[in-house]
């Protein structure tokens, strides 16, 4: 894997074919992220922040973060398998240029508790981030985070830009390739997908890309890398050509995550919420 990232679908300990009864279990397997180990200076930036705890549901918090104490402000969402500190490139520019910098760590992800999430359940925590602390001026999200965050939009997120970098733009691939490196049959693969959508609550034809992105009508950024190994250069250009009002920019040489410490792909970014 590059830097930042998702982990690899072959991290099971089953042998054998799973029957229908597995499928819930294979699922939890399938939604249980890695948990990320944070670079000398991703440690630095998130020691800075202001540390404390994000309520998203009854009885349940998440450790979120804040740089800067006024002005608009910036959300940024983590990726799955990462965490609040693998964004910190974004926050000395974004702090740097007036903006209040707000980030977490998903469920299951970095300092907070769980042992499995969803995409759906990381929107979930996008919105009670902007319903406590929005609206606000931007999001900028990285992959199962930039589903996240789309798909928050789509339910009222008040975020008046959104910078969506190597987003997830079919999360059924994932389930495919998980499947595939079990050797399951088609019929058990579309088991594994129905105890995924159920775990999840919500179905996976939901969290396209391409079925969100009419919904959303605000400006929106799409980065994404030709080398990107993890997620198909081909459906992100289908769903950035289905945004209201959305660009691509596509990049070369980093990989799914390495972006999120290149300084073009940074400067873009931060430029692109400047506006």
């Amino acid at each position: 894997m590059d830097g930042a990232g998702e982990r690899t679908m072959d991290q099971t300990t089953l042998t054998t074919t799973p029957t229908a009864p597995q499928a819930r279990t294979l699922a939890r397997s399938f939604l249980t992220p890695a948990r990320a180990t944070l670079d000398a200076a991703e440690r630095e930036v998130l020691a800075a922040a202001r540390r404390f705890d994000l309520p998203f549901a009854p009885g349940r918090r998440v450790a979120a973060y804040e740089w800067g104490a006024r002005g608009p402000s910036v959300l940024l969402v983590h990726g799955w398998s990462s965490a609040a500190g693998q964004l910190a490139a974004f926050v000395p520019p974004l702090v740097e240029r007036g903006f209040r910098t707000l980030s977490f760590d998903a469920p299951a992800h970095g300092a907070s508790e769980g042992t499995w999430t969803s995409a759906a359940e990381m929107a979930q925590v996008v919105l009670a981030a902007g319903a406590l602390l929005g609206p606000f001026h931007a999001a900028v999200a990285h992959s199962a985070g930039a589903t996240a965050a789309l798909h928050a939009a789509t339910r009222g997120l008040g975020a008046g830009r959104l910078a969506l970098l190597s987003p997830w733009a079919r999360p059924a691939r994932w389930i495919g390739r998980y499947a595939a490196a079990l050797g399951l049959s088609t019929d058990e693969t579309a088991r594994l997908a129905a105890a995924v959508e159920d775990e999840a609550g919500a179905t996976l034809a939901s969290l396209e890309l391409a079925a969100m992105a009419p919904a959303v009508a605000r400006p929106i950024l799409v980065v994404h890398d030709r080398d990107d190994a993890l997620v198909d250069l081909a459906d992100v250009r289908v769903a950035a050509a289905a945004l209201t009002d959305g660009a691509l920019v596509e990049t070369s040489g980093f990989g799914h995550s390495r972006g999120l410490r290149a300084r073009e792909v940074v400067e873009a970014v931060v430029a692109f919420v400047s506006r």
